[in-house]
């Protein structure tokens, strides 16, 4: 192949290197336990692992004809299979550098090897690139890594990485209830596909005093048994699927099953970083499909697999690639989403002595709901793309439209029909890769919102899934209230008079990766909503083969942020979990989580109550697996 014979011919210099055993690449950056890889996310990464696959089995096969005849000039006759587009000149040049170098390719420490493959993928990268871009210079690029930088953002548990299967054995501490744990795990990682299942059982310690939320009369939780918010609804049954994916975000096909990560649709403006489980009593797998090609493509998510109501997606084409193979061209993209929730909570369910009790199994139980509809439509393009960054301005005006058929609740004299509203967001995003050796990528994000008084940004966000129960859990706010339990985001957002029609805001993201050794993100938000303002700020590293940990904190609805972190302000999320390496089949997992969670007991006005409450917890156990 043309990008093949390319790379023969430019790497004339490295085939000397090899035959001294010098190296100009970082081989750090280029393998991983023996296993070369192109940097995740690149859009050409698959052509050119394609085109320079051979590349290591022909030069493995050198260096075994070499090593069995005792001699690198005697063996020229019987070479092993090239790669197409090697001439008999370069095959011969090429296999001899390799022979005189004398380090297997298999061996981990293979770094002549290690820099042959990356140059291969580096060349025909620029080649492929010929057509869609900016001319290389003429020196050799690393590939250029974009999409999320971050692999658990968002995400409840840890991400396992390795190919294994484990027996975890723990304890777990949520609220004042003890649990032993018992969890065998299964990951594996098949080329592009990667799959992890787990059976967890949870085994009471301690006693508690639960009433049966679907009942009028208690019964006590005992000791001995296994925790029955683990499999009180239908969706859970499926949680055997820790996740299920192929590809990654942004690369031309990505399909994921997930119970711990979380998903945006587009550019954000209806759905960022929704995560489905961020209340522990209730598991589902949420699903995605994403495509595109130089001519377009889609996205598509639900929250859960089996009984799903969030549903919806965004479809984008790019018209001008029909007309120029320009680069910037086929950046342009205009984009319509959808997203909708069948059934949106407007008022939850109580007991009719106990305004305080909501009932239900799982979650609470609903008294009506209503159908809430989100479209967009945006357009993007790229103003920059040069080997190191592109920039991408983008424009987006998105609408939340409720079902009218809720009326005012009569409960409620503040309570109005149910209005939507509309928002526009003016945004960049800038990616930029620095470095040569070891590439540190940056992702930053601005954005400039205005937005209608029955709108809210990213409606569905990181705390959905308990916020559409109650927007927020300042109890004493709405006590002496006919309805002394904070609304639902449906009612806070569509049915409740605001104080002005309009509000300005903003959105601020900055992400840091250096690439396979730390990740980190923070974001910033804003607006005249008061409160308005929100943070989130994530840490991942794997420290060498021996521990890998991550740490993820939210903090909405803050006046301003000189309340960050503060316990009487706002809402806040936390996730944290590690994986210590003891022995090579020896681990030790640890997990803290600072959540929102049903809790019940007994107020200081003699009522009982169970509500939406901050609660922490943690989880440690010892792990005995075989790792392959």
């Amino acid at each position: 192949m043309r990008a093949i014979r390319r790379w023969v011919a430019l790497s004339a210099p490295l085939w000397l290197a090899l035959g001294t055993g010098s190296t100009r690449a970082d081989p750090g950056a280029a393998q991983e336990s023996g296993r070369f890889r192109l940097a995740s996310g690149d859009a050409l990464g698959a052509q050119a692992r394609e085109q320079c696959k051979g590349i290591r089995v022909f030069m493995k096969g050198c260096y075994d004809r070499g090593a069995a005849q005792g001699d690198c000039d005697s063996f020229w006759m019987e070479l092993p299979a090239m790669p197409s587009g090697f001439s008999a000149e370069a095959a011969q040049s090429v296999c001899l550098s390799v022979c005189r170098a004398g380090i297997p390719p298999a061996s981990p420490r293979a770094e002549t090897v290690s820099t042959a493959v990356n140059e291969c993928l580096a060349v025909v990268k620029a080649t492929l690139e010929e057509e869609s871009g900016p001319k290389s210079s003429g020196a050799l690029e690393t590939p250029f890594i974009k999409g999320d930088l971050t692999n658990m953002a968002g995400s409840t548990r840890l991400l396992n990485t390795y190919d294994r299967f484990g027996m975890r054995m723990g304890y777990q501490s949520s609220g004042m209830v003890r649990y032993g744990l018992l969890n065998p795990e299964v990951d594996l990682h098949l080329g592009g596909l990667r799959m992890g299942l787990g059976a967890p059982v949870a085994i009471q310690l301690s006693e508690s005093e639960k009433e049966d939320a679907t009942a009028e009369k208690g019964s006590s939780r005992k000791k001995g048994g296994i925790r029955l918010e683990d499999w009180d609804e239908t969706s859970e049954y499926v949680r055997l699927i820790r996740y299920l994916r192929y590809g990654k975000k942004e690369e031309h096909f990505f399909f994921n099953l997930s119970q711990i990560s979380s998903s945006t649709i587009g550019h954000g403006p209806l759905m960022r970083r929704y995560s489905v489980n961020i209340d522990p009593d209730s598991t589902k797998v949420s699903g995605e499909i994403d495509a595109y090609n130089d001519y377009g493509g889609f996205e598509l998510y639900t929250n859960d697999i089996i009984n799903w109501n969030v549903l919806g997606g965004i479809a984008f084409a790019k018209p001008l690639s029909l007309l120029s193979d320009h680069w910037m061209a086929r950046t342009v993209s205009l984009g319509l989403t959808y997203l909708v929730d069948r059934r949106a909570p407007v008022v939850t369910r109580t007991k009719s002595d106990d305004p305080y009790y909501m009932v239900g199994t799982g979650q609470p139980s609903i008294a009506r709901s209503a159908l809430v509809q989100g479209l967009g439509v945006d357009l993007e393009m790229k103003v920059v793309k040069t080997a190191v960054m592109d920039i991408k301005p983008f424009v987006d005006y998105s609408w939340l439209v409720p079902d009218a058929s809720p009326a005012a609740d009569p409960d409620d004299p503040d309570s109005l029909a149910p209005t939507g509203g509309g928002g526009l967001t003016l945004g960049v995003l800038g990616r930029f890769n620095l470095g040569q050796r070891r590439v540190h990528a940056i992702r930053a994000i601005a954005e400039f919102r205005s937005f209608s008084a029955h709108y809210r940004p990213s409606y569905f966000d990181t705390f959905y899934e308990v916020q559409k129960f109650v927007i927020n859990h300042d109890y004493g706010r709405y006590a002496g209230t006919t309805r002394p339990l904070p609304p639902t985001k449906f009612k806070d957002v569509f049915m409740t008079a605001a104080d002005r029609s309009r509000y300005a805001g903003y959105y601020l993201e900055l992400s840091y990766s250096l690439v396979d050794r730390l990740a980190a993100t923070i974001a910033l938000e804003g607006s005249q909503l008061d409160p308005g303002s929100h943070f989130m700020g994530h840490l991942e590293a794997p420290l060498g083969d021996f521990l890998y940990f991550f740490v993820t904190y939210h903090h909405r609805s803050l006046a301003d942020f000189t309340q960050l972190f503060s316990p009487e302000s706002g809402d806040q999320l936390a996730f944290a979990a590690g994986r210590l390496k003891i022995l090579p089949w020896f681990f030790i997992n640890g997990r803290y989580f600072y959540t929102l969670q049903l809790g019940e007991g007994m107020a200081e006005v003699g009522e009982r109550y169970r509500y939406y409450e901050p609660n922490q917890g943690f989880q440690i156990d010892v792990e005995v697996d075989w790792d392959f």
